[in-house]
């Protein structure tokens, strides 16, 4: 009787189921690896929330420009340069047939490489 309990205990402990250390070191290289795949998403997302921001920036700026030259008589409108806060700005005036045609490209620096856009609009002269 001893030992056939003795043999159902090493049934019950064989059935058991459990990790291999292979099975556990497989789970932890997968864990790794999606871990160091979130980090990296991670900053690619914060460099894009950084240009898009450069980037917002520069077109309140072009907006501002036009704005400024759109207040103004068609005849005095005339091109040139600003810069503030690491931003730079050189906005044209190029008259055309009752028309006027705008363009300011902001340029600023981000990081190790410089970014540049280019608006442009188009103001009727009466």
């Amino acid at each position: 009787m001893i030992r056939k309990n003795s043999q159902s205990l090493r049934r019950r402990f064989r059935a058991r189921g459990g990790f291999t250390l292979v099975e556990l070191i497989v789970a932890i290289i997968i864990l790794v690896v999606g871990v160091l795949g979130l980090a990296s998403a991670a900053a690619v997302v914060m460099r894009q929330i950084t240009g898009s921001s450069f980037q917002n920036r520069a077109a309140a700026i072009a907006q501002s420009r036009f704005e400024q030259l759109r207040a103004i008589p068609c005849a005095n409108a005339v091109g040139g340069t600003a810069s503030s806060g690491g931003v730079t700005e050189r906005w044209n005036v190029q008259m055309l047939t009752r028309t006027m045609q705008l363009t300011d490209v902001v340029t600023w620096r981000e990081k190790n490489t410089q970014r540049t856009v280019t608006f442009s609009s188009i103001r009727p002269c009466i």
